[in-house]
């Protein structure tokens, strides 16, 4: 849901470890796009450098409104197999 609530901001590895202890956010981001069609805009993110000669995280974020609606209908997919109810793209 931090993909869809971010909109334009986006997400980096940290900020998904720190919300919902995402530790591979590259491998679900490229699942996203490859199984499920969904397009992801990603640039690294300079901010995200702590150390000297670490590399910067990617900072990722869906490509526009017809992808967040993709991927709001995709979490409401795996919300109803798991009895949930369904979310509204605001409510992400």
């Amino acid at each position: 849901t931090l993909l869809i609530q971010r909109g334009q901001q986006g997400i980096t590895q940290p900020e998904a470890y720190t919300a919902y202890h995402e530790s591979c956010l590259h491998t679900s981001i490229s699942t996203l796009q490859q199984q499920h069609g969904l397009q992801i805009n990603r640039v690294p993110d300079k901010e995200t450098i702590v150390h000297y000669r670490q590399k910067a995280f990617s900072r990722y974020w869906l490509a526009d409104n017809n992808q967040i609606e993709k991927a709001t209908n995709l979490l409401n997919y795996y919300r109803s197999k798991r009895g949930l109810a369904p979310i509204t793209q605001d409510a992400a």
